[in-house]
C-alpha cells in the first residue's frame, strides 16, 4: 500500500546509495550521466510502483508522495554535480564541456526547473529552497550577484513558476528574518512580494513574524520592562534611562551562556564603579531554578534579574 511505498522510499536512504555510485562515476568518461542514470532510475522505479496505486489512493495522497519522491531525486541529481569535482552547476557547465554528453548538459541545466504542480508538498517546497540557497551562495561567492535583499529576491522570484514563488519567498524571507536587525529592508520585501490576497496565509505568517522583528528595530527605544532581581527587588527600564545598558538572556542549562559569564567577569570589573554602565543578565528559567544556578556556576555578584512571572 501507499505507507509501505512511502517506508520503502525512505529505508532506500538514496543519498547513501547515490555516494556509493560515485567512486564508480568518477572512473567513467562521462561521470554525471552515471549519476543521473542511477537517480532516474530509482525515481522512474518508484514512480511506476506508485502509479500501480493509483486505483487505491486518493489523489491528494498521489500528489503528496509524488511530490516527496520527486523532492528528494531532485536534491541528490543537484548534489550529484558538486559530488565528481567539488565545484558548483556554471563551472561544470563552463569548464567540463569534455566531460558532457547531451543527456547530462540536459539534465544540469533542467536543475533549476522546478515544477509548481508540487506546492503544497512540504519537502518539494523545501528541496527548492535549499537548491536556490545553495545556488544564490555560489553566485554570490563568485561576485555574479549583489547581496543586498532587493537583489536577492527578485533573482530567487525569477527562478520560481508561480505557484512555488510564495512558498519558497516565505522560507527564504523567514530565515532573513532571522539574521537581520534592519526591519526596513525587510518590510520593503514583504511589501514586494507577499501582498496577493490569495496567499493569505502566507502573508499572515510573514507580517505577524515582522511586526515582532519591527518593534525591536534598530534605533528604536528599547521596550519598557519590569524585571526583579536576586535580592526580590523591582529594576524598571524606565529607572535606568540615560545609562548604557548591557543586556543578554541565559537559562541553567546554557552552557554558552556561563562561558559569557567568565568572558564578561573583567569587562563587568573595568565598569563596576561606573554609575552610567548597567549589566543585567536576564534569566529565563523559573525563580528557583536561575537562584540556584546563581551558587552553582559561582557567578553570584552580577545583576541578575528574572521575568516576573517566573
Amino acid at each position: 500500500d501507499l505507507s509501505s511505498l512511502y517506508n520503502q522510499f525512505v529505508l532506500f536512504k538514496l543519498t547513501e546509495k547515490m555516494r556509493a555510485q560515485l567512486p564508480f562515476a568518477k572512473y567513467k568518461q562521462y561521470p554525471f550521466d552515471h549519476l543521473f542514470h542511477f537517480v532516474d532510475s530509482v525515481e522512474n522505479n518508484f514512480l511506476r510502483q506508485l502509479h500501480q496505486l493509483e486505483h487505491e489512493t486518493s489523489k491528494e495522497a498521489m500528489e503528496a508522495l509524488t511530490g516527496y519522491i520527486k523532492a528528494h531525486t531532485l536534491s541528490n541529481r543537484y548534489r550529484s554535480v558538486g559530488m565528481v569535482y567539488n565545484e558548483n552547476i556554471d563551472t561544470t557547465l563552463g569548464t567540463r564541456k569534455d566531460r558532457l554528453t547531451d543527456y547530462s548538459l540536459q539534465r544540469i541545466k533542467s536543475l533549476l526547473q522546478f515544477d509548481d504542480k508540487y506546492y503544497r508538498v512540504s519537502d518539494y517546497v523545501n528541496a527548492v529552497y535549499i537548491i536556490l540557497f545553495r545556488q544564490f551562495a555560489d553566485m554570490l561567492y563568485e561576485s555574479k550577484v549583489n547581496k543586498n535583499l532587493t537583489d536577492k529576491f527578485a533573482y530567487i522570484s525569477s527562478q520560481l513558476p508561480p505557484k512555488l514563488k510564495t512558498p519558497v519567498l516565505t522560507m527564504f524571507i523567514d530565515y532573513e528574518m532571522g539574521i537581520t536587525n534592519d526591519a526596513a529592508e525587510i518590510q520593503s520585501i514583504t511589501e514586494s512580494y507577499f501582498t496577493n490576497a490569495a496567499e493569505e496565509v502566507y502573508n499572515s505568517y510573514v507580517i505577524s513574524k515582522f511586526r515582532s522583528l519591527a518593534a525591536l528595530k534598530k534605533g528604536l527605544s528599547a521596550p519598557s520592562f519590569t524585571l526583579t532581581d536576586d535580592k526580590g527587588q523591582a529594576v524598571t527600564l524606565d529607572a535606568l534611562k540615560g545609562k548604557v545598558i548591557y543586556m543578554d538572556f541565559w537559562y541553567a542549562s546554557c552552557v554558552p551562556c556561563h562561558v559569557l559569564f567568565g568572558k564578561l567577569k573583567p569587562v563587568k570589573e573595568r565598569f563596576q564603579n561606573h554609575p552610567q554602565v548597567i549589566f543585567l543578565n536576564v534569566s529565563i528559567d523559573p525563580e528557583s531554578v536561575w537562584k540556584t544556578s546563581l551558587k552553582k556556576f559561582n557567578i553570584a555578584g552580577y545583576h541578575v534579574f528574572t521575568q516576573n512571572k517566573g
